[in-house]
């Protein structure tokens, strides 16, 4: 087991990290520890033998951001440039409390179909997305629209399922 000591000068403390389990734990010797736990610190910093848990606080209600929206996923070849189609995503937010942004934009035309591995939307066709689901690894799925199948329906055999995307879903 490897230790490593890393002295604190601002807090006055030193801590020992224990790189096996990635837990820290201050040095009683240096610091004298907490009352209690031995020289462990559990959850949020509170003592490993009890304690009260770190907790949050909660976000306040923040109204979704405006969509930005270059074009249409379920008509993916209009209006974007040749050998460019239309994709669909969210954007997801930087700090804790930000939501999610649906997003649409024209970028080179990917070439996977259903059921084609991916990493990315990128990876596949206009009119599909790139999404995790039962089969192993992200595969290229045909965009539906969840909220309302029968508008633009899955190939005979499949369902739309629901994703990420508020309203999209992608058949399996």
């Amino acid at each position: 087991m490897l230790l490593i000591v890393a002295t604190s000068g601002a807090c006055g403390g030193s801590y020992v990290e224990d790189e096996g389990t990635d837990a820290t734990y201050p040095d009683d010797s240096a610091s004298g520890g907490l009352p209690g736990s031995g020289g462990r610190v559990g959850v949020g910093g509170a003592p490993a033998t009890g304690g009260v848990p770190y907790e949050e606080e909660p976000c306040p209600e923040v109204p979704p951001p405006e969509p930005y929206i270059e074009c249409d996923p379920l008509d993916p070849w209009n209006g974007c440039d040749v050998y460019e189609g239309c994709y669909a995503t969210l954007e997801y937010p930087t700090d804790r409390c930000g939501r999610p942004r649906y997003v649409s934009y024209c970028a080179y035309a990917g070439s996977g179909t259903q059921g084609d591995l991916c990493d990315s939307d990128l990876d596949c066709q206009p009119g599909y997305m790139c999404v995790v689901g039962a089969a192993a690894g992200a595969r290229c799925g045909q965009l539906c629209l969840s909220s309302s199948p029968d508008t633009k329906p899955c190939p005979v055999g499949l369902i739309c399922g629901e994703t990420d995307v508020p309203g999209f879903g992608v058949c399996f």
